[in-house]
């Protein structure tokens, strides 16, 4: 077995009975965190998630080189360009006009406003680097993205990023335990999940796993969520 069968572990920690309703008394509650795991640099695309009006939520993914990008809409994906940095984004019938921390999106003669979802971006980029599974926790703010073979974590709000290779999990039906574990460049790494709810009190929302990330030692506690 190996990484890619998570969603089908994540449903059997969710099958399985709750211990609790939220986080255990002294357990570090998990915060939002507004910093990705994508790797540095201007080579990596940027994803930017918005909701715009009448409850519509897209994601465009910016790629390197200001030129070219992606436009995920319900049901639907554009391919959008620009002939400067000014310049609108067109394609498939649309314009789609980024700024200010929002955007005006324009389809079918309707104009749109959107604002930027940074928390939700964060998400929608894990998502399209193909991570399976995401986490976050606070104190300092952390976010976790296991791939197939790998796992990426930042730490200390953004200012260390590990890429750290993982074999396949253990799981554990007694105690409703799935663990991660590797080791690249010196560093330690142990990711386990548990069943929730896993309440993240910094983003008002109950996530369906609680994670628990060891690396180097260090204990880093949380709540992750299966991407697909």
């Amino acid at each position: 077995m190996n990484v890619r069968t998570l969603p089908f572990i994540v449903t059997f920690l969710l099958m399985a009975p709750a211990c609790g309703s939220g986080p255990e008394a002294g357990e570090p509650e998990p915060g939002a965190a507004a910093f990705s795991a994508a790797p540095a640099g201007r080579e990596a695309p940027r994803v930017v998630a918005y909701r715009c009006d009448g409850d519509l939520e897209i994601v465009v993914e910016f790629e390197a080189g200001g030129r070219s990008a992606w436009l995920f809409l319900p049901g639907d994906s554009l391919e959008l360009s620009r002939d400067a940095d000014s310049a609108p984004w067109v394609g498939g019938g649309v314009t789609f006009r980024p700024g200010g921390g929002g955007a005006v999106l324009v389809r079918e003669g309707e104009e749109l406003e959107c604002r930027e979802d940074p928390r939700r971006s964060v998400i929608e980029g894990a998502k399209l680097r193909g991570a399976d599974f995401w986490a976050t926790g606070n104190e300092p703010g952390w976010v976790l993205e296991l791939h197939p073979d790998r796992a990426v974590l930042v730490t200390d709000s953004g200012g260390h990023r590990s890429e750290i290779p993982v074999g396949p999990p253990d799981e554990d039906r007694e105690n409703r335990t799935t663990t991660w574990r590797g080791s690249a460049g010196g560093h330690e790494l142990v990711v386990v999940l548990s069943p929730g709810p896993c309440r993240d009190t910094m983003a008002d929302e109950t996530l369906e796993t609680r994670v628990t990330v060891v690396i180097d030692g260090r204990t880093l506690s949380g709540c992750g969520m299966a991407l697909h």
